[in-house]
């Protein structure tokens, strides 16, 4: 099976098309796991081509920034031996938002601006 169809790809928004939409409201569309050591990549925008923005989310920590579709075809923990562990699409994940997900991913909490208030993602416009 393919990681990501073509059907899919059409249906993921660009990389920063919503800037009005908070990181806690942004739609995540797609799940990919390693079921050997629990790292999760969820996908929140792609460019079309090869990359995505997401979160990856492990059993230590959370962070979100870009991550390339060509980087999770070759992923294996194993170190690159061919033992039948790869990632994988999750055919039971049902499109959510980054808020909702916090329910059963809570480190993404700590990563979000609400939690971090120094980070600033939009700075104001110039008057």
């Amino acid at each position: 099976m393919k990681l990501l169809p073509e059907e899919l790809k059409a249906d993921l928004p660009g990389i920063g098309s919503n800037p009005e939409v908070s990181l806690r409201e942004t739609r995540v569309h797609i799940k990919f796991h390693d079921p050997s050591n629990r790292w999760k990549w969820y996908i929140l925008e792609y460019d079309g081509e090869d990359t995505f923005f997401g979160l990856v989310v492990s059993a230590a920590a959370a962070v979100a920034g870009q991550f390339t579709l060509t980087e999770l075809e070759h992923l294996s923990p194993t170190g690159g031996q061919s033992d039948g562990r790869y990632i994988r699409r999750d055919l039971n994940f049902l499109p959510t938002t980054v808020g909702e997900l916090m329910e059963t991913e809570p480190g993404i909490g700590e990563i979000l601006p609400e939690q971090h208030p120094l980070i600033i993602l939009k700075l104001p416009e110039d008057e």
